[in-house]
């Protein structure tokens, strides 16, 4: 009956420490998403920014070669 006793007990902390380690798992891939999913959105952003400023380089590049500065 102690054997019994000591098997079940040990099958549930097992069980415990396995679900345990399944939804640490389970968080961590959540965090990454949402992670990386910070990150996509901040490369957009820097994206655009640097096509606008690409763009307003190119306007003010040409503005002064049309004023013939080079």
């Amino acid at each position: 009956l102690k054997f019994a006793l000591n098997v079940m007990i040990t099958v549930l902390l097992f069980y415990s420490l396995f679900s345990y380690c399944r939804e640490a798992a389970r968080e961590c891939r959540r965090k990454k998403k949402e992670y990386v999913r910070c990150l996509e959105r901040q490369v957009a952003i820097l994206q655009d920014q640097n096509r606008q400023l690409i763009e307003e380089l190119q306007k003010m590049k040409a503005l002064c070669a049309a004023d013939g500065y080079q």
